[in-house]
């Protein structure tokens, strides 16, 4: 009899056993012998903002007072300026280059005229100004007065015109004219 008892008490312990496997894999309680598992990945972050093309736009205005002839101004000058940031940090530089034509207005007077367009694409946020733009002879790199003759050593021809140091930023196109004025100065 003690024999029969202890039999059932190990059937009743077995199938005790059993149940709780049975219900551990049930539950998800139940792994694979091994290494835990990883922990989940963080999240992505998110995406960076789209890129966002800016413009600005304007004619320029080029007046030679230093000799005084329509033909000392080149026919193409080269415009430059950059978007930047409120802080500085950060700048995106565009340019173009335009061919002039003498002022239809007054013809035969020193000065030509053009217009330009400069876009550029942005990422950083919002913009807070283009910075003044520079105006180039193509051939030679440098600020398109220096290249007219005129001026009575050691007066130099430069941009004498005064301007902004920066152009507010309008959302997504900038207006904005360059005047630049030849004159004899020092240097």
């Amino acid at each position: 009899m003690a024999t029969l008892a202890l039999l059932v008490a190990l059937v009743a312990l077995a199938a005790a056993l059993i149940a709780i496997r049975m219900a551990m894999n049930a539950g998800g309680q139940h792994r694979a012998p091994g290494p835990a598992p990883a922990p989940p990945a963080p999240p992505a972050p998110p995406p960076p903002p789209a890129a966002v093309n800016y413009t600005i736009t304007g004619t320029i205005r080029v007046t030679n007072d230093c000799d005084g002839l329509q033909a000392s101004i080149p026919g193409r000058v080269t415009i430059k300026t950059e978007l930047s940031n409120a802080a500085g940090t950060i700048a995106v530089p565009g340019s173009t280059t335009v061919n002039l034509a003498p002022d239809p207005a007054s013809p035969a007077a020193p000065v030509k005229i053009g217009t330009y367009t400069i876009t550029v694409r942005w990422l950083g946020g919002v913009p807070a100004h283009w910075t003044r733009p520079d105006v180039e002879d193509p051939a030679t790199g440098n600020p398109v007065c220096n290249g007219i003759p005129g001026c009575v050593p050691p007066q130099v021809c430069r941009d004498r015109a005064t301007a902004t140091r920066t152009v507010p930023f309008v959302n997504p196109n900038t207006t904005h004219d360059i005047p630049v004025g030849c004159a004899c100065g020092n240097p």
